[in-house]
């Protein structure tokens, strides 16, 4: 009667083992699934770059210095970009009050870059995804800091500061201090 009690015990004690080892097991793929997520999420973030037509126009506009610009038909006709006009579209109010076009559609797409950066910085300050998932939008930041093409390279932070956008700096930051440059 003993050995039966004592083989009772012995097959709890496995049951809850086995038990908690699944559920070890479960937790561990659960967590191997958010971050799969997180990074899923993040990657069709960065999609956005090449397939929303204004972050594209902005990424060619800082990457040349002149270019043809096919522009959806809804927005206006072609234009060919300079880095001069980019330059008079993304002066302040207090420096210019009229933006014909195409200045107004540069402005519609680098406030468009400028909020999908600032959402970016907001995803990674509520833990959707790190620095180390964007790391590719390094590049682009680096242009907004300092434009190749400008005569004035505080431009864009300029006009980010004036604008409240205020996590595209915060977003170079983090990615800076992530790259270990700050």
């Amino acid at each position: 009667m003993e050995w039966l009690q004592s083989h009772e015990i012995i097959k709890s004690w496995l049951t809850i083992v086995g038990g908690l080892l699944a559920l070890s097991f479960g937790l561990y793929r659960y967590h191997k699934g958010q971050l799969w997520k997180k990074s899923e999420f993040a990657a069709s973030q960065l999609d956005l770059l090449w397939k929303d037509d204004r972050i594209r126009f902005c990424c060619l506009a800082l990457d040349c210095s002149t270019k043809s610009v096919t522009v959806p038909a809804a927005h206006g006709p072609a234009f060919t970009h300079t880095a001069r006009l980019m330059q008079e579209a993304l002066r302040t109010e207090n420096e210019r009050v009229d933006f014909d076009w195409p200045l107004s559609y540069y402005r519609e797409c680098f406030d468009r870059f400028f909020d999908y950066l600032s959402t970016i910085n907001h995803y990674i300050d509520i833990g959707l995804f790190t620095a180390q998932d964007i790391l590719p939008l390094h590049y682009w930041l680096k242009q907004i800091a300092s434009p190749r093409f400008l005569d004035s390279k505080p431009l864009l932070v300029d006009y980010c500061r004036y604008h409240d956008f205020d996590g595209v700096e915060a977003l170079l930051k983090k990615i800076e201090r992530h790259l270990g440059r700050q």
